[in-house]
């Protein structure tokens, strides 16, 4: 019986819930000590932005640009996008790794995050309750069952 319990407060993986709190805890402070780092990203992917429609041509979309057939070479194209890059890659330093990372470090990316983290937490919760209620019937209904109970009512003869 004492096993079930121990099993009962054990993560999975065999931490304790004290340390899996804390190690989400540490998790959230971290996250908040930098959150700047998604400011970062979002001004690194403006500014290569900004680059790539100074560098890579796009031919606007008129009706005349259809009925001629105008189109952009492609290799044209490749060649811009390729010293785009390498303008973006050289002007931002490091930052351009935040690029590269793509909408990972986005804050629409870490709302959803979030939102699915919170979710499996009170999933989580509920069904620890659910677990905790059951084991405390069956425990309460094996020891009544066990154990001489003294009648209620006696009769006296």
């Amino acid at each position: 019986m004492a096993d079930n319990h121990v099993s009962l407060v054990t993560g999975q993986d065999g931490r304790s819930s004290e340390r899996a709190i804390a190690f989400r805890l540490a998790r959230v402070i971290w996250r908040e000590q930098h959150l700047a780092i998604y400011g970062y990203a979002a001004r690194a992917r403006q500014r290569y932005s900004e680059i790539r429609t100074e560098l890579v041509p796009r031919l606007q979309p008129s009706a005349a640009n259809i009925v001629i057939g105008n189109e952009l070479d492609p290799e044209v194209v490749r060649k811009a996008e390729k010293a785009a890059e390498k303008k973006a890659a050289e002007e931002l330093g490091s930052a351009w790794g935040l690029i590269e990372m793509g909408e990972v470090l986005t804050f629409g990316h870490l709302n959803k995050e979030l939102e699915i983290a919170e979710r499996l937490s009170r999933q989580k919760e509920r069904l620890l309750k659910q677990l905790m209620f059951a084991r405390g019937v069956k425990s309460l209904s094996l020891s009544a069952s066990t154990s001489a109970l003294p009648p209620l009512i006696t009769t006296r003869a």
